[in-house]
């Protein structure tokens, strides 16, 4: 694995984590709407976040 690919790598595996675990959070029905709904936002945006950010990387030539 090349010198820069591994931080990447550790970065979206930390954000495929917390995806899950806040998923997980939200199937268990335990939350209040509003906060379920900020929850489900926020999951939203990181998965939005880390699809850009992929989708940018893999665009990249690789030096």
């Amino acid at each position: 694995m090349e010198l820069y690919q591994k931080p990447y790598f550790t970065l979206f595996s930390e954000i495929c984590n917390t995806i899950e675990s806040l998923e997980a959070i939200l199937q268990k029905n335990s939350l209040p709407e509003p906060e379920r709904n900020i929850l489900q936002e926020q999951v939203k945006s990181l998965k939005n976040v880390q699809q850009k950010t992929e989708e940018y990387l893999i665009s990249q030539p690789i030096f």
